[in-house]
Parts: structure tokens; C-alpha cells; sequence
């Protein structure tokens, strides 16, 4: 009798539910720290555009090029004369 409630309560897996088992829990697991990366990779891109583009006097995006930059096409002189 004790034998028969303990075969009742067990369960035997096939191969195909253990293998889905594993995917399921692999994946759960490699879940966790791709969800912490997630989190403070976003933190990292919103800090980064907010320290670029806050405002115009101290955000590098808005940052003009000294006048020497600028280009400047030179007059075209014909070389044969």
C-alpha cells in the first residue's frame, strides 16, 4: 500500500519534457543578467544624450566650429599660363 502512494505521487518525465525543461530554466537564467544590462545600458545611452544635448550653452551636441574650420574653396588658378 505505501509503495502504490509512492509510485502515484511520481511523476517520470520523457526526454522531450526534460529537454523543454532545460530551455525553459536556460533561458530564465541568462534572463536575469541580460535584464541588468539592459537596465544600465539604457541608463548609460539617456545620461550620455541629456549630457550632450541639455541645453545650448553647455551641451557638447550644439557645439560650433571655430571660424578657421570652416571651409573655404580656394580661387582656381590655371597652371598653364
Amino acid at each position: 500500500m505505501v509503495s502504490y502512494a509512492l509510485e502515484k505521487d511520481f511523476m517520470i518525465k520523457t526526454i522531450p519534457d526534460l529537454i523543454d525543461d532545460i530551455k525553459y530554466y536556460w533561458k530564465r537564467t541568462k534572463d536575469v543578467p541580460l535584464s541588468w544590462m539592459e537596465t544600465i545600458g539604457s541608463k548609460m545611452s539617456v545620461y550620455a544624450w541629456n549630457k550632450r544635448w541639455r541645453n545650448r550653452e553647455e551641451g557638447t551636441g550644439y557645439a560650433k566650429k571655430p571660424s578657421s574650420e570652416i571651409f573655404e574653396p580656394k580661387s582656381t588658378e590655371d597652371d598653364c599660363q
